[in-house]
């Protein structure tokens, strides 16, 4: 890679970790408010949660890194797929934690898993080492959708 790639790299991750750590900063107490519900069998507990989402990040902003990179069609209709992904991932936690309305939360993870997969098919196309870092964050946000419908089915 050359220096620029590993600049924008490091742009993309930065970026990226600054717009989690402000959903979260938004959301109030994440930690006392997941530790007050009752949560569905193979919930993790709540430490599990600060330290997987910063490597999500990581992982997100060397995809978004890897399709930002070319300028074609196919890569900008990539990115803004990213875009909007990203737009879902920033809210949802307030709109969980913060405004504890479940059920809309939970229509932005079933987004968000639908726009993953999209963009997954996406990201293939352009460069498949950026599809392939999606993988954990798919699997995560399907995970999440999981805990968010338990959650509302519990509480």
């Amino acid at each position: 890679m050359k220096k620029k790639d590993w600049i924008r790299l490091a742009i993309f991750v930065i970026i990226i970790e600054a717009i989690g750590f402000l959903s979260s900063t938004l959301s109030g107490n994440i930690s006392a408010e997941y530790r007050m519900l009752i949560k569905p069998p193979f919930s993790p507990p709540g430490i599990v949660f600060s330290i997987v989402w910063p490597i999500l990040y990581i992982l997100l902003g060397a995809a978004a890194s890897l399709i930002y990179r070319g300028k074609s069609e196919r890569n900008m209709r990539a990115f803004v797929w990213f875009m909007i992904q990203l737009v879902l991932n920033f809210s949802w936690s307030i709109i969980f934690f913060r405004f504890h309305a479940y059920w809309a939360a939970l229509i932005i993870l079933i987004l968000m898993d639908i726009i993953t997969a999209y963009m997954f098919s996406l990201f293939k196309k352009v460069n498949k080492c950026a599809s392939l870092l999606l993988i954990p964050y798919f699997i995560w946000i399907l995970f999440a959708t999981y805990l968010n419908l338990g959650i509302i089915l519990l509480n």
